[in-house]
């Protein structure tokens, strides 16, 4: 399935990123500890992405939310350029 394919049934992918390195052996326990802050869904994300327009409160949802680094470094920038703007909020 090509990238626009993918765009237009909305069938984003999610990779889950690696806090602390080290090693797992079968049998050992593993613990999934959720995001405490304001829920972003992948869906949600993936449309917006795509979006043309974000406002201030858009991109700060986002920053909220445990987005990766390359992306939050993006995000900040935005918003950075829309407060510059001074574009309403």
């Amino acid at each position: 399935m090509c990238i626009g394919a993918s765009r237009h049934a909305e069938r984003p992918g999610v990779y889950c990123r690696v806090i602390r390195e080290g090693m797992a052996a079968a049998g050992e326990a593993v613990r999934l500890e959720p995001f405490a802050g304001p829920r972003l869904g992948v869906l949600e994300m993936f449309r917006d992405y795509y979006a043309n327009a974000w406002d201030e409160a858009k991109l700060r949802r986002h920053l909220a939310a445990p987005v990766a680094v390359r992306d939050r470094v993006e995000l900040e920038e935005r918003l950075a350029r829309l407060v510059e703007r001074g574009e309403p909020r």
